[in-house]
């Protein structure tokens, strides 16, 4: 592949005197953080480059940046990415027992919620500022049962449905909703069975694939609690498993029992629809994303996360801050219990967990309406207010009271990414520097594979992106090396940024794609990850086609079904791990950005 640069052999050298292309390497990870590394410019890059070549993973991991050291957003963008690059990659033992650690987090979380509602039951007009926390949580409730009006479980049932992940007795491989419609037992919580049993009894196609009744033949369709009783299976709570999340620490989540999660799914959708009615929209980040740019450069907005705040929504908050009627809906569906990897029972003293299918929407509207209450009392010019999960922003001049009463209420403000002064601002994956979009990329995964390959390089590219034309000639080693060690195949350029990393993308120039007759779109070549398909015969898929897409499944060529696409095709992805292979995949697009040579 020819490649656009002022420099024919440009090699980037270190204190040791051999660059990233004749070094040997023990990683294509290892590898890319070198040659990134390598590329950037400031103390930081050397340190994080020196830490990597001495097999110090644990201090590159602890490596940070403070904003407020930096005046231009050059020199921060370098640095922040240096530091940053390779924080969440999980892949490196540092001595660390990371589920041990996650799970220290959730006992502690549970303390915490313990405490949250033990005040929340004796307060007595504690006060914050020139306010009481009473008054606050008051001035909430009503936002919120203002924004979400009576609750109706029709509206609640229309929109019940599974979604694509594991269930407490489902695992991932198998967690197409396929299978979810075909589990023989599905589970359900005690409290949670009955209305469970109703939702079955609203579509007769699935009560006979449970119950094993010939489709034709004619039944009666029998109660929520006869079905119940007969063909579901009552468990205790939730099944709490960690993930990896990064080389000091694994993520606790909890998969919720199959029947409660479809029952979630419903009032979840339903809560999103009923935010956006108060300017909260959950389906879109750009409003937080272009907050934080504003906040960045004028100082008049500042940019708030939270500490495990999924796991800090007490028991106590939800029932001060929510309708009855909304609240007890809630409580039908969510589990009270929750099973530990050792097998231990837990209680819970939080209401929710990441896991539990409306714990995202219940969190948002929990904090616009706290914040929403303190900013009723602040006369300032600047007004405005965005939530996105635990992603908050509010008036600088408020940043205090908000802090206050989200701690008085049990969440923890997470200092490490909240800011209210100084020239940096991050919010919903974009961070901004004096306005400047200094927004780093994570190796979060192993790069093992020609499609983590694409995307390193893409990745690359992406941050070489000069303000107003070209690439950054210091990344182009790196970029060449993850070229170079492609499939043949892979290695040319052929799809335009903004498509998603099927290829590598480039210039129209470089690409030279097809294009339509008169005028249509260009036609590009991708690849994306697909395994071998799985024939279905049983009627059971009868009951996908008339409840719609599968959001996992997708079009079949040369006996292989394509993970990326969004229909039921009369045949299943066979998720058993090697069975995978990469399709070619040609598709259309009618805009091709040029970003110009390297230079």
């Amino acid at each position: 592949m020819k490649l656009s640069h002022g420099n024919k052999n440009p090699r980037v050298r270190r204190p040791n005197g051999r660059s990233l292309l004749d070094r040997r390497v023990d990683s294509a990870s290892f590898a890319f953080a070198f040659g990134v590394y390598s590329g950037c410019e400031g103390r930081v890059a050397e340190t994080a480059w020196s830490l990597l070549l001495q097999h110090r993973y644990k201090d590159l991991v602890d490596l940070s940046v403070d904003p407020s050291g930096y005046t231009d957003a050059g020199s921060f963008r370098d640095s922040y990415l240096c530091a940053e690059l390779m924080s969440k990659y999980p892949d490196w033992d540092i001595g660390i027992d990371r589920q041990a650690v996650a799970l220290e987090k959730f006992q502690e979380s549970e303390r915490k919620c313990e405490e949250t509602n033990i005040r929340l039951r004796s307060m007595r007009g504690e006060g914050i500022t020139t306010l009481t926390a009473d008054s606050l949580l008051e001035a909430a409730r009503y936002k919120i049962a203002a924004a979400l009006g009576p609750f109706s479980w029709d509206d609640a049932s229309l929109l019940f449905r599974f979604g694509p992940g594991a269930s407490a007795t489902t695992p991932k491989l198998i967690g197409d909703a396929y299978y979810k419609y075909g589990d023989e037992s599905p589970s359900a919580t005690q409290g949670c069975a009955v209305l469970a049993g109703c939702a079955i009894a609203q579509l007769p196609r699935w009560y006979t694939c449970l119950a094993g009744i010939d489709p034709g033949a004619p039944f009666a369709m029998p109660g929520g609690h006869i079905i119940a009783r007969d063909h579901i299976s009552i468990v205790e709570g939730n099944r709490v498993v960690t993930v990896p999340k990064n080389a000091k620490t694994d993520r606790t989540i909890a998969a919720e029992p199959l029947l409660n999660s479809y029952v979630q799914q419903g009032i979840g959708r339903l809560i999103r629809r009923k935010l956006k009615r108060v300017g909260v929209d959950l389906d879109d980040q750009t409003r937080n994303q272009r907050l934080a740019k504003e906040g960045s450069l004028l100082g008049s907005l500042c940019t708030i996360d939270l500490s495990a705040a999924s796991d800090s929504v007490s028991i106590e908050l939800v029932r001060r801050l929510l309708p009855p009627d909304w609240e007890e809906a809630l409580e039908q569906c969510r589990s009270p219990k929750g099973i530990l990897p050792s097998g231990e029972i837990v209680t819970y003293q939080k209401w929710s967990s990441m896991g539990n299918a409306y714990t995202f929407e219940l969190e948002s509207l929990i904090f616009w309406a706290l914040c929403s209450a303190v900013m009723d009392h602040y006369h300032g010019k600047e007004r405005r207010l965005a939530v996105y999960g635990d992603d908050i922003i509010v008036p600088t001049a408020v940043f205090g009271w908000v802090e206050e009463l989200l701690s008085f209420c049990g969440f923890s403000v997470n200092g490490k990414k909240t800011f209210f002064s100084g020239p940096f601002r991050e919010s919903c994956g974009k961070h901004y520097f004096l306005g400047d979009d200094v927004t780093p990329f994570y190796v979060r995964k192993d790069i093992d594979r020609p499609t983590r390959l694409i995307w390193a390089a893409n990745s690359v590219r992406r941050w070489s992106r000069r303000v107003g034309w070209g690439l950054d000639g210091r990344f182009l080693p790196v970029y060449q090396f993850l070229v170079s060690i492609l499939p043949p195949e892979m290695r040319h350029v052929s799809c335009p940024d903004g498509v998603g990393d099927m290829s590598l993308f480039g210039d129209l120039d470089e690409a030279c794609p097809q294009r339509a007759p008169q005028g249509g779109p260009f036609y590009f070549t991708g690849f994306r990850e697909a395994v071998k398909k799985k024939i279905v015969d049983r009627y059971e898929p009868a009951i996908l086609r008339a409840l719609g897409p599968m959001p996992s499944q997708g079009w079949v060529k040369d006996g292989f079904a394509d993970v990326g696409g969004s229909h039921f095709s009369g045949c299943l992805p066979d998720r058993t791990p090697g069975k995978g292979r990469l399709v070619r995949v040609n598709a259309p697009v009618w805009q091709w950005d040029s970003f110009g040579p390297w230079w």
